[in-house]
C-alpha cells in the first residue's frame, strides 16, 4: 500500500513537471521568438534591429565570437580589454540573458535555431566587404532551410546606396559628397529609446563563465589598468556623449585646426 502511494505521489509529480514545461513551451512559441545577434552595436539604445525583435516577441539575445575569421579579423589585446567589459556590462543591462558563442556563425545559428525552435535570426549590417560576404551567405543558407533573416541600418545616417552621385555610382570626394549628397538626402532619424525587452529565459550559453571561454582577456597587469582609467559600456558612453555635446562642441570651429 505504502509502495502504491509512493508510486503515484511520484506519478504526479512527473507530470506536474511536464505540464509545466509544456506550459513553458507554450508560451515561448505562441509568441514569435527571434533571435538577435550583437555584433558591433553593443548597445540597447538606437538599435533598430533590436527593436524590430522585440516587436516579434520572446527574443534570444547572443554574441558570437567568429572563429572562422579569427586569425585574419583578429583584434588587438587592447581592443579585447573594450569588447571584453563592453560585453560584461551589455550582460548586466541584459539581465544576465546574453548568449555567448563561438565559432562558424553560419553553424552556430543554424545549431541554435534548431535547439530554440525560434524561427527568425535580425541582425544590424556590417559594410565591410569580408562581413557582406560572410552575412550574405548565412542568409541565403538560413532561407533556404525556411527560417526568416532580416537586418537594419544601426550606425550609418544613410545607407551607401542612398548617397550617390546622378549616374548612381558613389562620390569620390568628400566636399561634393557632402553638398550635393548629404545635404540633399533625407533627414537622418532621431536616436531611438529602448525597447520593451520580453527575454527568453537563460540556457547553457548565458553566464559569465561563457563570456570567460571566448578568452578575451590574457591575464595580462595592465589589463587591469585600462577599466580603472576608462569606464566601459554603453552607460558611460553616453554619459560622455552628453558631456561632450555640451562641452566639447564649444571652440570647435577653431579648435579643429589643432592637430592635438
Amino acid at each position: 500500500m505504502i509502495r502504491v502511494n509512493l508510486l503515484s505521489l511520484q506519478h504526479e509529480k512527473q507530470s506536474l513537471f511536464f505540464r509545466k514545461l509544456i506550459k513553458g513551451v507554450s508560451l515561448i512559441t505562441n509568441s514569435s521568438l527571434s533571435i538577435f545577434w550583437f555584433r558591433q552595436d553593443l548597445r540597447l539604445h538606437d538599435n533598430p534591429g533590436l527593436i524590430a525583435a522585440a516587436k516579434m516577441g520572446a527574443v534570444i539575445p547572443i554574441f558570437i565570437a567568429d572563429q572562422e575569421n579569427a586569425i585574419e579579423w583578429s583584434n588587438g589585446a587592447a581592443s579585447n580589454v573594450w569588447l571584453y567589459h563592453s560585453l560584461k556590462a551589455l550582460n548586466d543591462e541584459l539581465k544576465g540573458s546574453l548568449r555567448f558563442l563561438r565559432g562558424n556563425p553560419k553553424i552556430v545559428l543554424i545549431d541554435l535555431l534548431k535547439k530554440s525552435r525560434a524561427k527568425t535570426v535580425i541582425w544590424n549590417r556590417l559594410y565591410d566587404q569580408k562581413s557582406i560576404k560572410r552575412d550574405t551567405e548565412i542568409k541565403v543558407e538560413l532561407t533556404k532551410m525556411n527560417y526568416t533573416v532580416k537586418s537594419y541600418s544601426a550606425s550609418l545616417l544613410w545607407e551607401p546606396w542612398e548617397i550617390c552621385k546622378q549616374d548612381s555610382t558613389p562620390y569620390k570626394v568628400f566636399t561634393p559628397f557632402y553638398r550635393k549628397g548629404c545635404l540633399n538626402g533625407k533627414v537622418p532619424r532621431f536616436p531611438l529609446k529602448i525597447p520593451k525587452l520580453d527575454l527568453a529565459p537563460k540556457d547553457q550559453f548565458c553566464g559569465i563563465s561563457n563570456l570567460e571561454s571566448l578568452k578575451l582577456l590574457q591575464v595580462k597587469p595592465w589589463e587591469k589598468k585600462i577599466p580603472k582609467h576608462w569606464k566601459i559600456g554603453e552607460k558611460a558612453a553616453l554619459k560622455r556623449l552628453e558631456t561632450f555635446i555640451k562641452n566639447g562642441l564649444n571652440g570647435y570651429k577653431k579648435g579643429r585646426n589643432f592637430p592635438a
